[in-house]
């Protein structure tokens, strides 16, 4: 089995977002505007890094700003639940082998208009990791 890569169903609208705040400061001109413009196409840069990776060896949670692993062999399940924290939304959470859950933030996802089908989506990602656990090495 291969890579495989899941991402929110929301990425596309928050990279969207940010690019077009970054245009939209950069169009205005001053040099504080001009700072906030590119630090806004930073932000555009690393949403559009964030991911859910699956390799052979791990499950890999590419988050805007840092990377948390899971070994496969310690992953039981997968389910869409709620973050908790300081977190809202929904997203992947992944159910690990001593009974312990962990949240994959890079799939968080909100339900709210326009966007009430995120949660369909995610429960359809999260079969799809789940197919691929199934299918893992030995």
């Amino acid at each position: 089995m291969g890579e495989i890569s899941v991402v929110s169903p929301e990425r596309p609208w928050k990279v969207g977002l940010a690019v077009v705040a970054g245009v939209s400061f950069l169009v205005l001109g001053s040099v504080l505007d001009v700072v906030t413009g590119v630090a806004c196409f930073l932000l555009a840069w690393r949403l559009a890094a964030t991911k859910v990776r699956v390799t052979p060896s791990l499950i890999e949670d590419v988050r805007l700003f840092r990377r948390v692993s899971w070994a496969r062999d310690q992953v039981v399940d997968v389910v869409v639940g709620r973050p908790g924290g300081l977190w809202a939304g929904q997203c992947l959470v992944l159910v690990l082998a001593d009974g312990t859950e962990a949240a994959l933030l890079a799939s968080r996802a909100y339900s709210r208009f326009p966007i009430g089908s995120h949660p369909q989506r995610l429960a359809a990602m999260a079969g799809q990791l789940r197919d691929a656990l199934v299918t893992q090495p030995s």
